[in-house]
């Protein structure tokens, strides 16, 4: 169950990247990873996402 919402999540993360053109939205985008973070520290994805995202 956890981790169908953690691919729902990752897979939300990803339409916004898409979206990430507008200024606009990447604000929302770094509030939404922030919120996330502090939402599930523990969380094994918090690496992952960290790596996946730290390019931009």
């Amino acid at each position: 169950m956890m981790m169908m919402m953690m691919m729902m999540m990752m897979m939300m993360m990803m339409m916004m990247m898409m979206m990430m053109m507008m200024n606009r939205s990447l604000i929302i985008f770094n509030l939404d990873y922030k919120l996330l973070n502090s939402a599930y520290p523990r969380s094994r994805s918090r690496d992952s996402n960290s790596r996946a995202f730290g390019y931009m």
